[in-house]
């Protein structure tokens, strides 16, 4: 008995099946959501324009405010979004920098294997003016020491 009265309450609440998304909105404006500050404006201008006869001033007013605010926030989205944007794009800039070493061996122009076997020699051959400059000035000062 309290089995049929609870199918029987079960079945009076069932709710009609959903029907299936469609593609496309008929209207527009509910085609979907905007997510540029200028869209927003135009879309709030056209709600406008649908309920200006329609309604109260009270809520003519609400609906003002809320636009203003959807304005706001779709402004500081496309702000953030750029930001986000150039934050990522300066993070791939530095990992591809730092790709292999870290050492960055031209900043600009075109770089050739003769010019950086060029520069790895040169680079040793000063290294090895250094060390002998090292040498003379040691021996200069040993040769002073032993005049004195």
């Amino acid at each position: 008995m309290v089995i049929h009265k609870i199918e029987g309450i079960q079945a009076s609440r069932q709710r009609a099946a959903t029907p299936p998304p469609l593609d496309h909105h008929p209207d527009p404006l509910l085609e979907r959501t905007s997510r540029s500050a200028k869209k927003v404006i135009i879309l709030g201008k056209k709600l406008q324009q649908h309920l200006e006869a329609r309604v109260d001033l009270t809520f003519h007013v609400h609906v003002d405010r809320f636009m203003r605010r959807s304005i706001a926030s779709a402004y500081s989205c496309q702000i953030a979004e750029r930001d986000l944007i150039a934050s990522y794009s300066q993070a791939a800039a530095r990992t591809a920098r730092k790709k292999f070493d870290g050492k960055v061996a031209q900043k600009g122009g075109v770089i050739t294997v003769r010019d950086i076997r060029a520069k790895v020699t040169k680079r040793a051959d000063d290294d090895v003016e250094k060390a002998m400059q090292v040498l003379e000035r040691a021996a200069a000062v040993d040769k002073k020491r032993q005049l004195l």
